[in-house]
């Protein structure tokens, strides 16, 4: 705990890119954490899933996600333990050798689009709240690799015709036309 408040003297505070960087604030710990803890989820549930799907392109796109997940977990335990900071327990270890789908592949595909989704998300804002530039960084490029497999599951999930058309609004350049 504090013992007192202190105040930013410097613009070093917001160092990071190369060299020396600061400590970890308690609101970048938080994120990583959290991330962390989310990406570690997100990589048991992929890999479940990745055993159990029925077509192999959606095991290959879980696959993916599986790597992506595993990527992402490297990163955010690293910048913890660089400042001694603990990190969560993985759940692989909980996962049955089951390759029975307990769900259809396009409800694992909805899922999965929606971890993606979500994890831009919240890197999204941790990368608000961060002030050390490595870590913007890190979410910046995460949020990068996701878009590209994400798009690669949405292309997956209209192929087969899985995807609902969500509501939208009127196309008045296309009545306009009429």
């Amino acid at each position: 705990m504090p013992k007192k408040v202190e105040f930013v003297e410097k613009q070093s505070f917001l160092a990071g890119w190369l060299g020396d960087h600061r400590p970890l604030n308690v609101t970048e710990i938080t994120s990583l954490y959290f991330n962390l803890k989310k990406s570690i989820m997100t990589k048991a549930l992929a890999l479940g899933f990745s055993q159990t799907a029925q077509s192999k392109e959606v095991r290959s796109f879980m696959k993916g996600v599986v790597e992506l997940a595993e990527n992402h977990i490297n990163t955010f335990r690293s910048k913890l333990h660089e400042d001694f900071v603990s990190s969560s327990i993985f759940w692989d270890t909980h996962i049955t050798d089951s390759q029975t789908a307990p769900f259809s592949d396009k409800l694992m595909m909805a899922h999965g689009g929606f971890l993606l989704q979500a994890a831009i998300a919240y890197y999204g804002t941790a990368f608000s709240s961060s002030t050390r530039r490595d870590l913007g960084a890190e979410y910046s490029a995460a949020v990068a690799r996701i878009a590209q497999v994400a798009e690669d599951g949405m292309n997956i999930m209209i192929a087969n015709n899985w995807f609902e058309k969500p509501p939208h609004t009127v196309d008045r350049n296309e009545i306009q036309k009429s």
